[in-house]
């Protein structure tokens, strides 16, 4: 009879009671929402950047095929110029946006990133031909925002009468 007494004690002392189970699990799941968030946060944050990032890439190349004097299809030097739109961009050579000009090449936005503020004239920036200053230069009228909607950050891109760039992230 003493040896099934302490097989039974032996048997519930083995493992884990109910209750800590559930502790521990309560643990470990606030601990993976956490880390998922901060990842996530991470990305969306590294997205933003890739996003400005390329769209400064884009006003350089504006800019250099300006200075360059690269020949338009018609064989005429030009100015190129970069045209603004809430979810997109538009690179085009030439001071005046024609929408059916075969040679725009438009940049759609990541579904979550947004410009907020075009504070340029006309939605557009225009790199001069030979000395890629900007055209039309406004001081107070020389950046973009960027915001991305899902997390509410922003980046702002100043352009100086120059044509040079600058970020400020907020």
């Amino acid at each position: 009879m003493r040896r099934t007494d302490s097989h039974a004690r032996r048997r519930y002392t083995d493992g884990f009671t109910l209750v800590e189970v559930i502790i521990v699990g309560t643990i470990m799941a606030i601990m993976f929402m956490l880390s998922t968030q901060s990842l996530f946060g991470g990305i969306r944050s590294a997205t933003l950047d890739q996003v400005s990032s390329s769209v400064m890439r884009d006003l350089n190349t504006q800019q250099a095929r300006a200075i360059n004097g690269l020949v338009s299809p018609s064989g005429s030097v030009v100015d190129y110029s970069v045209r603004f739109e809430t979810d997109r961009y538009i690179l085009y050579p030439g001071a005046v946006y024609d929408m059916g000009n075969s040679q725009n090449q438009e940049v759609l936005l990541d579904p979550t990133m947004r410009f907020t503020v075009i504070a340029v004239p006309d939605q557009a920036i225009t790199y001069a031909r030979s000395s890629g200053k900007m055209r039309g230069f406004i001081t107070g009228a020389d950046y973009v925002e960027l915001s991305d909607t899902e997390t509410g950050s922003r980046v702002t891109i100043r352009i100086n009468e120059a044509g040079a760039l600058s970020v400020v992230r907020e």
